[in-house]
C-alpha cells in the first residue's frame, strides 16, 4: 500500500529509506533494482543502500540506458536523469 505521504514504498520494510526522484528525457519506464518501478518523472522511497536504476525510454527507438547504481541516503532525496546514450 501507499506510505502517509502517497509514495509506495519499495525498500525493506522497517528499515531506514530514503527517495529516489528519477527524470528522463524522452520519458520512459523506470526499472529499479530489475523491477518495473513506474514511468518518469518518478519519486519513490526506497531502502537505504545501493540500487541499479535504468530507463526504457518511451520513444518509437526501444532503447534502454546503461544502468546506473544510485545510493539512497536516509531521509534524503537521491536525483538520477537519463537520456538516451
Amino acid at each position: 500500500g501507499a506510505t502517509p505521504d502517497g509514495l509506495r514504498p519499495l525498500g525493506t520494510p522497517g528499515g531506514a529509506t530514503g527517495l529516489l526522484r528519477v527524470t528522463a528525457l524522452p520519458v520512459g519506464e523506470v526499472l529499479i533494482d530489475g523491477r518495473p518501478a513506474g514511468e518518469t518523472p518518478l519519486e519513490v522511497r526506497l531502502g537505504v543502500g545501493p540500487h541499479t536504476v535504468r530507463v526504457r525510454f518511451s520513444d518509437s527507438s526501444g532503447r534502454s540506458s546503461a544502468p546506473r547504481m544510485v545510493q539512497v541516503h536516509p531521509s534524503e532525496v537521491a536525483r538520477v536523469f537519463f537520456e538516451p546514450p
